[in-house]
């Protein structure tokens, strides 16, 4: 999994998850907003999943993510700046 932000306004940015590799490869809108306190995360995925996350370290991200719909889903994923 890798998080591509593509553009920011401020504590606002978009991008696009990708999932997988070669033939598998998936690719989901998102928007999301930086908190108040510089450190929290929430993202909304264009397919309707959400993301509530941390910055963990100046490299490191934490996000906790959820599916509400008919294939619901929950997961933990740790991501580090390439």
């Amino acid at each position: 999994m890798s998080m591509i932000v593509a553009e920011q306004q401020g504590r606002i940015f978009a991008g696009t998850f990708v999932f997988g590799n070669g033939n598998n490869t998936e690719f989901i809108s998102f928007s999301g907003v930086i908190g108040r306190d510089g450190k929290t995360l929430t993202l909304l995925q264009k397919t309707g999943g959400y993301s509530f996350g941390e910055i963990t370290s100046p490299g490191e991200i934490e996000l906790i993510s959820v599916d509400d719909g008919t294939h619901y889903t929950s997961s933990i994923d740790m991501l580090k700046k390439a």
